[in-house]
């Protein structure tokens, strides 16, 4: 009966996968005249029975599950903002030949044959330049970010070479993954992801003006917005609720201007229902849709270019920072120095986590005014 069901079974898993129907005899007693068995077709059965099991688990057994995230498996070359706002200040199209030489060489030799970076930047779907564009570049930039060798190869620089030639510091922040799509469409979206890749390496998403980020990147406020646009950045609104005394009222309006003005919380969300508080408006922060990068040998890059720099230590000034992420470690902020607002992320009374309404473009802040 177990033999039956057995091949009952055999039969109708077949029939499932389209496999044909292995059908086995069942085994009966040897007559005494016939001998001892040959284990050799016993074996054989073995392995055609292990052999069918086996096929049928490969087509019954599930296939791959695709990425939950494709657009992560996108290939992308790792860059450094800092490098980045360099390159959009000295010259953002050998920035990206730069970038291109290190991606086309995976092993890392540190050169490549001229011919062929020639070859695949001005031919094929990696087409980035014409012929006399690309000998433009290559030759202008020819001992400062890449060496042309006698022998028709290009050694490309090591990124602690090329800061110091472009006098760009030591690198802050994280580092970026851009799409290689990026560096193989336009100039307007090289120069748009090199600027937005300043917001995506930072630590923490805090406000910024468009007055600082023009300083630290180089980027006008009109352009800024353009480019936003180019690289899909989203800007989040920054309000900081504080206090509604005629005292807080003077002293906010003098230092903002006409970004104040009256709010009542009806629905109980910062405080007491129906309480009035005085909204602050503070600079935007930026989210995008770049990915970061694991910061790897940035450690030992930025010890290379303090010996190619040579710059005295020490002598730096000092920045007062403004935004905290908690109240915690905004009091910690005051104490050392209440000469100045300290302001952290408001969080609500029914929930633990900061606060961020409106899919992600509002955020409330309070403010410990200065002294």
């Amino acid at each position: 009966e177990a033999q039956k069901e057995l091949e009952r079974r055999r039969a109708e898993l077949a029939a499932g996968s389209g496999l044909p129907v292995c059908q086995h005899p069942a085994p009966t007693a040897p007559s005494p005249t016939q001998g001892q068995p040959d284990p050799a077709p016993a074996a054989a059965s073995s392995a055609s029975h292990n052999y069918n099991y086996a096929m049928l688990a490969r087509q019954h057994s599930p296939a791959p599950r695709a990425s939950q995230h494709p657009d992560t498996d996108r290939p992308a070359i790792k860059t450094y903002p800092t490098l980045n706002a360099a390159f959009y200040a000295n010259n953002p199209a050998a920035g990206r030949v730069w970038y291109l030489l290190r991606w086309l060489d995976p092993m890392g030799r540190g050169w490549l044959d001229l011919a062929e970076v020639k070859k695949r930047l001005t031919e094929g779907s990696e087409r980035v330049y014409c012929g006399r564009r690309l000998r433009q570049i290559l030759n202008k930039e020819n001992g400062r970010l890449w060496d042309l060798t006698a022998n028709g190869r290009i050694r490309y620089k090591s990124p602690a070479k090329v800061a110091a030639a472009l006098d760009c510091g030591r690198f802050t922040g994280n580092p970026v993954d851009i799409p290689l799509h990026v560096f193989l469409g336009g100039i307007k979206q090289v120069r748009a992801h090199f600027y937005a890749s300043y917001h995506s390496g930072r630590k923490e998403n805090n406000p910024i003006s468009r007055r600082t980020l023009r300083e630290l990147t180089g980027v006008p406020e009109s352009t800024q917005r353009v480019y936003d646009k180019v690289a899909g950045v989203t800007a989040v609104c920054n309000w900081s609720i504080e206090n509604n005394t005629r005292e807080h009222v003077e002293n906010a309006a003098w230092k903002h201007g006409r970004g104040i003005f009256e709010f009542t919380d009806w629905q109980g969300k910062v405080g007491e229902r129906g309480r009035k508080y005085l909204a602050v408006r503070l600079p935007n922060s930026y989210e995008t849709t770049q990915a970061k990068s694991p910061k790897g040998r940035q450690k030992k890059i930025n010890r290379a270019i303090d010996l190619v720099i040579k710059r005295a230590r020490g002598i730096g000034s000092s920045v007062n920072r403004i935004y905290f992420p908690n109240g915690n470690a905004a009091v910690k902020a005051y104490n050392r120095n209440p000469e100045h607002d300290h302001y952290y992320k408001l969080a609500l009374p029914d929930s633990k986590k900061p606060s961020k309404l409106t899919s992600g473009r509002l955020m409330l802040w309070d403010c410990i005014g200065a002294l």
